[in-house]
């Protein structure tokens, strides 16, 4: 099966790295390969850039009325605040490229492909966060909001990438299902600072 990810024009500038297969002792066995894991933070860049389609479309909307003078104290306020989390997106999505160029520039992978253009969704095993995160958990629901797969357990180091990123495990319950899904992602980083957010995604 394949999975069309909802995806956003900005994303199709990145490129995620990859990790080769390798073995490692055998309580800490995994095999990263360049088509079954995902980097977490392309999530989080397709959520802010979703987030940040709707900011412009309303401060569009609310500088058409502000220039026509029409605007009040409330529409003032509302533009500060959209045009202040629209900089705040932004700021996040250039500190995700930033930490991302570091991160890959210390290892020598090959590029996989997107996380939109994964050719079957139900081969992803992990998910390779940064050592940022003490916690990253994601599930993904059915149109039903049943449970599809889910992470299990905390991110754990890649000892022979020097910990530079870790894994997580992701577990399916099901193989056999085409549909619209949704992701959640939840994350917590080292500053206890909790996130959470959902994206859209199609199985076919």
């Amino acid at each position: 099966m394949k999975v069309k990810i909802i995806l956003l024009p900005i994303l199709a500038i990145f490129i995620t790295s990859c990790i080769n297969s390798f073995l490692g002792e055998t309580t800490e066995k995994t095999i990263i390969t360049e088509t079954n894991y995902i980097y977490p933070d392309e999530l989080k860049l397709m959520h802010l850039e979703n987030e940040n389609i709707q900011l412009n479309s309303e401060i569009e909307t609310l500088t058409k009325i502000i220039d026509s003078g029409q605007e009040n104290e409330q529409t003032k306020a509302r533009y500060t605040t959209v045009t202040n989390e629209l900089a705040s997106n932004n700021a996040a999505i250039m500190n995700i490229l930033n930490e991302m160029d570091i991160v890959f520039k210390k290892l020598p992978l090959p590029p996989c492909p997107r996380v939109n253009n994964c050719n079957d969704w139900f081969s992803i095993r992990y998910l390779t966060p940064l050592p940022d995160y003490q916690i990253c958990q994601v599930v993904i629901f059915d149109d039903s909001e049943n449970v599809l797969a889910q992470t299990v357990g905390t991110p754990k180091p890649l000892e022979q990438f020097n910990s530079i990123v870790n894994y997580i495990p992701l577990e399916w319950k099901t193989y056999k299902y085409t549909g619209q899904i949704i992701i959640k992602v939840y994350t917590v980083d080292q500053n206890n600072i909790k996130d959470e957010y959902y994206i859209s995604a199609e199985i076919e």
